[in-house]
């Protein structure tokens, strides 16, 4: 009887080595962990606790793998906030146990081409110290969100160049403007240059994709008393509104003219996003400059696609429904600051995101002039895109972009 506990002993680690999943298993494992949690919806909470576990696990058996830093770093970042709802409960110590994964991948190499969830590492550690920073601003903790900021440009995100391109930006909109936002990165920055530079605070910024939230809506509202019509449409958490009105006639400030903002007549309901813009722009009456943030989706214009135009910087609501002509376009690429490029850093998505959406507007103008028959006029920008912004510094990351850019090369050519 002895004998056989003996052998019992000696095979039981064979048995659990033979069990054991290798780094490859917990790392598909762990992966497929986090998008379940990722894709529940609104209703159900998300747990990321066994995603988290198995991969602690892959780390441990291969810390230089960059996707298993990456997807770990993720569910640490979801369970910490998992979406905008929860953004004013993110903890300091969660942010940064979740900052260590993403700047470890950083060091372990530059540029991260692994699969990724949303934004590459750069983007992830803006976005965390971020969360945190603007989650001290609704608690009126300023010295916090200001530490949290830099914080977060110590460790790797608030990229030179997204702060300097902001920048410009800010300085180029009018006083007291409003300018509505898209992206997590280009929201976060504004956070960044408001509070830790204190830079142009008479503008309002509105992130669109979060003005559903209704404590985002309630603290942009506390922050400029003017920009909804009452404190109860800011706070109200109701999801969807019946469609009162198929359009709505908006006056031109110091006119008596007024456009006619028209909707979809085959909607029933709107949603708290639609409504809460509905209001801030009608009670604004275009009393305020708006302005968009370029790249965001045509769909969020709410059918006011028609009343803007862009420039380098930004998307502009121009309420007097004229358009700047494409000699005026020329001569901003002339006094745009280029030099504002050698800042960039390749390796962050969030970065060349914003020099490709430079590039498209540059392409978008070549494309016009030739339209126009002026081969003259497009050939000069399209040198001049060539100079500023060549394929040898700033890679395309879009492939029609790259088709755009192709066509164009062959539409310029000598003899064409």
């Amino acid at each position: 009887m002895m004998k056989k506990y003996i052998l019992l002993l000696f095979l039981l680690p064979i048995s659990c080595a033979a069990y054991a999943q290798t780094f490859d298993e917990l790392l598909v494992e762990g992966k497929n962990l986090v998008k379940v949690e990722r894709a529940k919806d609104y209703y159900h909470k998300s747990d990321y606790s066994d995603a988290i576990a198995v991969l602690q696990k892959a780390v441990k058996l291969n810390p230089k793998s960059t996707e298993a830093h990456y997807f770990l770093g993720s569910a640490y970042d979801y369970d910490n906030s998992n979406d905008s709802r929860y953004l004013t409960g993110v903890n300091k110590d969660k942010t940064a146990r979740t900052s260590r994964e993403f700047e470890a991948i950083i060091q372990l190499s530059p540029y991260y081409d692994g699969e990724q969830l949303a934004q590459d590492p750069y983007g992830k550690i803006t976005s965390i110290w971020g969360s945190l920073g603007y989650t001290y601003c609704t608690r009126n903790m300023h010295d916090s969100a200001v530490w949290a900021f830099k914080e977060g440009k110590k460790r790797g995100g608030f990229t030179d160049f997204g702060l300097a391109f902001y920048r410009n930006y800010l300085y180029n909109c009018k006083q007291n403007a409003i300018a509505f936002t898209y992206g997590d990165f280009s929201t976060i920055i504004f956070w960044y240059l408001q509070e830790v530079e204190q830079l142009r605070p008479d503008i309002t910024v509105i992130n669109l994709s979060m003005i559903d939230v209704p404590w985002y809506s309630a603290f942009i509202s506390s922050r400029d008393h003017s920009i909804f019509s009452s404190e109860s449409i800011a706070t109200d958490t109701t999801l969807y509104y019946p469609l009162e009105k198929y359009s709505v006639k908006i006056p031109v400030r110091n006119t008596k003219q007024s456009i006619t903002w028209k909707f979809d007549n085959q909607a029933v309901n709107i949603s708290r996003q639609t409504k809460l813009f509905i209001d801030a722009m009608t009670h604004n009456r275009f009393q305020r400059q708006v302005y968009f943030e370029k790249g965001t989706d045509e769909a969020l214009y709410f059918g006011l696609d028609t009343f803007i135009h862009d420039n380098l910087f930004t998307v502009t609501l121009d309420s007097t429904v004229t358009r700047p002509s494409e000699n005026s376009f020329v001569a901003e690429v002339e006094h745009f600051p280029f030099e504002v490029l050698k800042l960039v850093n390749t390796n962050c998505d969030a970065d060349l995101f914003i020099v490709n959406g430079l590039r498209m507007e540059m392409m978008r103008h070549i494309d016009h002039q030739l339209r126009a028959k002026k081969r003259k006029e497009a050939q000069k920008l399209y040198q001049k895109l060539l100079k500023e912004i060549p394929e040898s510094k700033y890679r395309l990351t879009n492939p029609p972009l790259r088709e755009y850019l192709d066509f164009l090369a062959q539409e310029l050519t000598p003899g064409k």
